[in-house]
């Protein structure tokens, strides 16, 4: 991430906090994710993409994992949760 920050790739910083808060929502829960996803907000409402609604709804806590007909995340990680 710091690379990301020294050549200013703002669109890149945000989509490495946007998944890894979706690493620590699964290790450690919402809590430990809201930081990454607040932060992850400010830079994709101020470049204006679309990916500011996806981590908006995150932090809302209206979405997290759904399970596909394998038990597997088929939202975001693919991580088995059955």
């Amino acid at each position: 991430m710091a690379i990301h920050r020294e050549v200013r790739d703002r669109y890149t910083e945000g989509w490495t906090l946007d998944y890894l808060g979706l690493a620590l929502q699964h290790a450690r829960g919402m809590d430990a994710a809201r930081a990454c996803w607040q932060e992850a907000l400010t830079i994709f409402t101020e470049l204006g993409v679309p990916e500011a609604n996806e981590v908006r709804i995150r932090l809302e806590g209206e979405t997290s994992c759904t399970t596909d007909d394998n038990g597997s995340c088929s939202r975001c990680c693919g991580d088995n949760l059955s």
